[in-house]
């Protein structure tokens, strides 16, 4: 289940990636149908990735009880 996870969250941060190489390098203006999607929903990336790194964070620890300093 992890590795399902672990792709969703690389896929995830490869958008925002592209996302920001249309914008640094294009200012958003691109013609082809694939960049025109990470352009404009490449972002979305970034909350995909938080949510699935909270949910990997709180599956880790779910059958042990380490403190806080143990977690960190």
């Amino acid at each position: 289940m992890f590795n399902s996870l672990q792709i969703l969250r690389g896929i995830a941060a490869w958008a925002v990636v592209f996302h920001h190489y249309t914008q640094s390098f294009y200012s958003f203006d691109v013609e082809n149908s694939l960049a025109v999607v990470f352009a404009k929903y490449g972002s979305i990336g970034v909350h995909i990735f938080f949510v699935l790194s909270g949910f990997v964070m709180a599956l880790s620890v779910q059958k042990k009880s380490p403190s806080a300093s143990q977690f960190l």
